[in-house]
């Protein structure tokens, strides 16, 4: 179903070995490897004469290193007081294959451990069964954590104070402890990007920012954006504290049991959340959970455009504020789909979309009709829109400086109005535009679709709705294909996702 291929498109990111690998051998100073068949008395530089762990590596890297892995499983690593990279020279991990497993812990039961060291990549690992976190990066500056699957570990990726962090196209899911992204401690410059989040204990992601760590106690300019976040069991789909700054835009939150779709809360921060904005977010609560979403304690200056926000509880609903206990202000919420359920005093009450109106907020919104009026395919968990949707051409351009695309990287907005969810409606059925960084193309010529104005260095792959990988290259011919709905993606040099797109084959 549609809900296996969101979780395999950042799950089974393709690594372009050969590319990276060439790329590798022009930057960095120096690459080691790492295989099973290895040797640990080896000198590590090239295949024939790899290390047999990861960790024999890392005690010798230095800022331009890079270590490559082969598929197998390993020990983890602990990359604590050891060298630190730079902003031109990083130091690189990356997995060569999509079988590379972290399978015994190296340090204190967590499976990839960074610490008081900065300027460090991790690419492309698979870690299970760690007692504590699958990767861990703390007192670490400018770390990149990506294409990374985490099953069954405490917390999937746990980080505390690490500015200028990204954390992008990973899956976390299962953690047995809490949730499964946790950045704490005071942590800047923020990035959480593509990642798909389920099944986990507590929140599916969670920013912890606390005074008793020290001061400030809050995090500035966080991004928490194009995420997937479903079937966690507590707290929070985006469980989010004291944020001063953040964009909170293109996610699609569902399912999330006992849970608010989103919770801005103050906690044990220095403050409450400040100058928030809550854009285009898909967000359907069970009739188990609690809020679509929900601003707790002191709140200031947060601004709600263009988001689904439905509730399926029998009083729960769209927003709860908590205005009767905390000072709340400059609180703006308008051109959403909503239940229509609100509270004005915690989540004590439900009031309806008129009264709520009354009280100056969501003037232009619109009540939510049926799950499949409004969606493709909401009983498979795909939450595009579908074509005369009351959510297509609904929303508003003010977030136009935020958000330029959609949580599939269409361009927003397509027809001239933005779209209410995290989904761009597309009516085309032809040539289309699913660029991020360049124009894409997909040209249709009867059995035959081709993905164009692509640079070399770029791969397609597509998949089929169970999420498998079915063809790479950019011309597909479908001639002895079933006829359904598949999927492609196009991923840079540098394993970047630079555009998705659904593809409908029909005979």
């Amino acid at each position: 179903m549609h809900t296996n291929f969101l979780k395999s498109i950042t799950l089974r990111k393709q690594i372009l070995f050969t590319i990276v690998f060439g790329a590798a051998l022009a930057v960095h100073s120096k690459t080691y490897y790492i295989s099973n068949s290895g040797k640990d008395s080896n000198n590590g530089l090239s295949t024939g004469l790899a290390f047999l762990t990861i960790q024999k590596a890392t005690d010798m890297v230095v800022a331009g290193d890079s270590i490559l892995v082969a598929d197998g499983n390993y020990t983890g690593f602990n990359h604590m007081n050891k060298a630190n990279g730079t902003s031109s020279d990083p130091i690189v991990y990356m997995a060569t294959g999509k079988n590379v497993w972290i399978t015994t812990p190296k340090y204190n039961n967590n499976g990839i451990n960074i610490e008081n060291n900065n300027y460090v990549e991790v690419i492309g690992f698979n870690i299970k069964k760690m007692l504590k976190e699958g990767i861990r990066a703390v007192t670490a500056d400018h770390i990149t954590i990506r294409n990374n699957y985490c099953d069954s570990c405490y917390r999937g990726i746990f980080t505390g104070f690490t500015d200028y962090l990204t954390v992008e196209n990973n899956v976390c899911r299962r953690s047995h402890g809490e949730h499964g992204i946790y950045v704490s401690n005071n942590s800047d410059n923020a990035v959480v990007r593509y990642n798909v989040c389920s099944y986990n204990t507590r929140s599916g992601i969670q920013f912890n920012p606390d005074i008793s760590s020290g001061a400030p106690g809050i995090s500035v300019n966080s991004t928490i954006t194009h995420n997937i976040i479903f079937e966690n069991k507590t707290g929070a789909g985006l469980n989010l504290q004291g944020l001063d700054g953040a964009i909170v835009a293109n996610n699609l939150i569902y399912n999330n049991r006992n849970s608010s779709g989103i919770t801005l809360f103050h906690g044990d921060a220095a403050a409450g959340c400040k100058n928030v904005k809550v854009y285009n977010n898909t967000i359907i609560v069970p009739a188990d959970g609690r809020w679509a979403l929900h601003v707790i304690d002191d709140a200031s200056n947060i601004t709600i455009y263009n988001n689904i926000l439905i509730n399926l509880h029998s009083w729960k609903g769209a927003i709860a504020l908590e205005k009767e206990t905390y000072t709340q202000t400059g609180i703006v919420s308008n051109y959403n789909v909503v239940s229509d359920k609100f509270c004005d005093v915690d989540d004590g009450c439900s009031k309806n979309l008129a009264t709520w109106e009354g009280y100056g907020y969501d003037q232009n919104s619109i009540l939510a009709p049926a799950l499949t009026a409004l969606f493709a395919d909401a009983n498979n968990n795909d939450y595009h829109l579908k074509s005369g949707a009351v959510a297509v051409n609904a929303g508003t351009a003010i977030v136009s400086t935020d958000v330029t695309n959609d949580r599939d990287m269409k361009p927003r907005p397509i027809g001239g109005t933005y779209d209410i969810g995290c989904y761009e409606y597309d009516p085309s059925t032809g040539t289309y535009s699913v660029s991020k960084k360049n124009n894409y193309f997909v040209i249709r010529n009867e059995n035959e679709i081709t993905i164009a104005n692509i640079s070399a260095s770029d791969e397609v792959q597509v998949f089929d709705i169970e999420g498998r990988l079915i063809h790479t290259g950019s011309i597909w011919n479908t001639d002895n294909v079933t006829p359904g709905i598949y999927f492609f993606r196009v991923l840079s040099a540098r394993n970047e996702l630079l555009g998705a797109e659904k593809i409908i084959v029909s005979h």
